[in-house]
């Protein structure tokens, strides 16, 4: 896709005027502005505009310099410091998350592991009960085959 000519025109007027272009750039600007007089006219608007912004000036004292001077850097290294701790809040993030799914699914592990340790324990009685009944089971016929000797022996 051709990126629209009256944009590139546009882009390249502000870069001439601010930074430079190539020489191939300058050609196409110059032949563009020559047949459209819509860009031709940004050219020119923007050309009187920096004229006017380059002609502003005025004295102040010194004082004044310095403060504005100092007032800039303070900005400068706050914003310095700014972006030293946006570039440790990735990894804080990262702890906190795993702080977080750590805490959460430390009552639902303990849940499962009670559950666990219940259904061990149910199996276990329930084994137990089986041994007695079948303990039992086995002596109540022993124990009634010496209630009902002939010879009544009592």
């Amino acid at each position: 896709m051709q990126p629209d000519p009256h944009q590139r025109a546009r882009f390249l007027n502000d870069e001439a005027l601010v930074a430079g272009i190539s020489r191939d750039d300058q050609c196409w600007l110059h032949s563009h502005t020559d047949h459209c007089a819509e860009c031709a006219a940004y050219a020119e608007l923007t050309s009187r505009i920096l004229q006017g912004l380059n002609s502003f000036s005025f004295e102040i004292e010194p004082a004044m310099h310095r403060r504005v001077q100092n007032a800039v850097t303070d900005r400068a290294q706050r914003l310095g410091e700014m972006r030293r701790y946006s570039q440790i809040r990735p990894w804080r993030w990262a702890l906190i998350a795993a702080t977080l799914l750590i805490l959460a699914t430390t009552p639902i592990y303990r849940n499962m592991r009670h559950k666990q340790h219940e259904a061990e324990m149910g199996r276990a009685d329930t084994l137990l009960l089986e041994r007695v009944d079948a303990g039992v089971s086995r002596e109540i016929p022993q124990a009634m085959e010496l209630l009902n000797l002939p010879g009544d022996v009592r």
